[in-house]
């Protein structure tokens, strides 16, 4: 229903699985080998079997030490550690990593963070970072691994449902900041962390843990959005009929009438909060799903961040007041910063049947009849009987654009529409970004078009976001947007993405245009010969020759992927034009009925 929102994202498991999470962020690794180093060496077997082996000497043996897991275990269940080959079993998928020896200790134990990160919309990706989690700590003393100390799995396992069954186990009496106990709040591991080392280096280690998070989120976010697109396509193709002038012509107004609505003072306060994300005023529906997710970060002696693995169903079990003091707020936040409420679905029922009652009747007066055989006459002033609508900011439509606005929509030269075009997708949709181009030598000539795209879509127009003349009013526009973001309804939240500084914007870009890249070369290959991807000219200019008995894309169409020149398109083609067959026992005339 319009009003619930799925706890998960179709396609999660690309990160939760730990063989897809190897496999994506060492594709995004070979693109990009100075930023995807935070993945400590991963094998995948049997799949990666014959490279793994080079680890080891001709007995089976070797000097260093993996880390063994299962591909769709959690809670530490089927984990090990080992030296020798013949340890590991076969036909099962594993995912082998070189151990970390050398982590940072805390009161001689080894520890992981537990980083909760919520994505509340995957196109457009929006990604938040909780300022506090859980250090999860082993309860025996760390010592580098070797043959005799292996086994010991208190001792290098820092889940917490190994540890709580361990006879060492220290339970939090507080909740956390008093720094006892086996598992401490990140609050208070970056107030210890602040003792011992430098401010700018505790900063700086932050930054790193929120910029690894955001980069495994980036390595799988096309493939997220396609599945996504595929879930939920009756809600996201949802068409537009309503006009401006009639916006009582489509169920994507429901509840609204023809004067302009201000938002509670509970409400939006800012295009990311529901995400709902579409913007305040926006036609475009909120996204149905989001995600919670909890990712497992290791600290080594020098201070770098690893990350471990992902969690797309972390524990929000409270076992102690430890745990309430962190996953409740972490929750309450979640629905503020999401806009849910107890009430969303009284509120959609009402708006629900306002809106038939507009089907209905609309202003028409028509007779309805009465108990006592007499008839009355319903109009449209009777909605006054109809229970009150509840304010929502889902339902803010955009103000009107008075005279004085008018003069201010005049066509914007080629430098003042690509200013106002980067300002405007950076506060709706950062995503849109990369076909800037695209878009300018589109529209370029046709202003007044992609304004009222632009109004439609996103509830401003792309006028209000240009900057004429630095001394008029309109050049506070930007300022207002910026504001905005400022006031978003963040406690203990931090968006990382899109990120506030230009330069790691065009860094990421990057990364996801890579991503996206590859998402579209595995469709190319389902759907494209391996002939028709050749490039038409070498490296050097040079026009390659027509390979010998090869049709040109153009002759064969489209596929049902939107693809030219695929012999799948040249089978639909020909079936097309091919006469039904002929049933034996069965008139011509009953063929033609069906």
């Amino acid at each position: 229903m319009p009003y619930q929102k799925v706890n998960h994202f179709p396609g999660m498991a690309n990160l939760a699985c730990k063989s897809k999470l190897a496999r994506n962020l060492e594709r995004m690794k070979k693109l990009f080998p100075g930023e995807y180093d935070f993945v400590p060496r991963t094998w995948i077997l049997p799949f990666d079997q014959y490279d793994f082996q080079q680890n080891f000497n001709s007995e089976g043996e070797s000097q260093r030490t993996f880390i063994v897991k299962p591909d769709h275990m959690c809670q530490g269940r089927g984990v090990f550690l080992t030296r020798k080959l013949s340890q590991i079993p076969r036909g099962d998928v594993l995912v082998a990593q070189q151990y970390v020896a050398r982590p940072l200790l805390i009161d001689g134990k080894k520890f992981d963070l537990r980083i909760y990160v919520l994505v509340t919309s995957c196109s457009p990706l929006r990604v938040y970072i909780f300022k506090d989690g859980l250090v999860r700590m082993c309860t025996a003393d760390y010592v580098t691994p070797n043959a005799e100390n292996l086994e010991q799995r208190f001792m290098h396992l820092t889940n917490y449902a190994v540890n709580k069954h361990s006879n060492n186990f220290e339970t939090n009496k507080g909740d956390g900041i008093e720094g006892t106990g086996s598992k401490r709040s990140l609050k208070w591991f970056f107030v210890w962390l602040k003792e011992k080392l430098p401010n700018d280096k505790v900063i700086k280690l932050w930054d790193q843990i929120g910029d690894i998070c955001l980069k495994t989120i980036l390595s799988v976010q096309p493939t997220l959005a396609q599945e996504y697109r595929s879930t939920f396509a009756k809600y996201i193709r949802r068409p537009n009929s309503a006009s401006r002038s009639d916006p009582q012509a489509s169920d994507m107004s429901l509840g609204l009438d023809n004067k302009k609505r201000r938002p509670s003072s509970g409400g939006d306060k800012v295009n990311d909060k529901c995400e709902s994300s579409s913007p305040a005023g926006s036609s475009t529906p909120p996204s149905c799903s989001f995600a919670l997710l909890g990712m497992d970060v290791l600290i080594d002696e020098q201070l770098k961040p690893w990350l471990l693995e992902v969690n797309h169903l972390p524990s929000f079990g409270c076992d102690s007041a430890l745990d309430w003091s962190v996953k409740e707020p972490l929750i309450s936040q979640t629905f503020d910063l999401l806009n849910i409420s107890s009430n969303d679905k009284e509120r959609y029922d009402t708006e629900h049947a306002r809106a038939i009652q507009r089907r209905l009747y609309g202003g028409v007066s028509i007779p309805v009849s009465s108990n006592s055989g007499s008839s009355s006459i319903m109009s449209g002033n009777q909605y006054s009987e109809l229970p009150p609508l509840i304010p929502s900011p889902r339902t803010i439509v955009p103000d009107d654009t008075n005279e004085s606005d008018k003069g201010n929509q005049l066509p914007l030269n080629a430098d003042q529409l690509r200013e106002a075009l980067t300002n405007y997708y950076s506060h709706f949709n950062a995503d849109r970004l990369r076909h800037l181009d695209t878009i300018m030598t589109k529209y370029v000539d046709n202003q007044e078009e992609l304004s009222r795209s632009l109004q439609l879509k996103y509830g401003k127009s792309i006028f209000d976001f240009a900057h004429r003349d630095p001394v008029s009013n309109n050049g506070q526009v930007e300022e207002d947007a910026r504001q905005k973001v400022d006031q978003e309804p963040l406690i203990d939240f931090v968006r990382i993405y899109p990120p506030q500084c230009s330069q790691k914007d065009s860094k990421y870009r990057k990364m996801l245009d890579a991503s996206q890249q590859y998402i579209d070369e595995l469709q190319l290959r389902f759907s494209a010969p391996l002939q028709h991807r050749r490039p038409e000219t070498d490296s050097n200019g040079v026009v390659l020759p027509q390979l010998k008995g090869v049709q040109k894309k153009e002759q064969l169409g489209r596929d049902c992927f939107g693809f030219s020149g695929t012999d799948k398109a040249q089978w639909f083609a020909a079936a097309a034009d091919k006469k039904p067959l002929v049933v034996p026992g069965r008139c011509k005339w009953q063929q033609l009925i069906e």
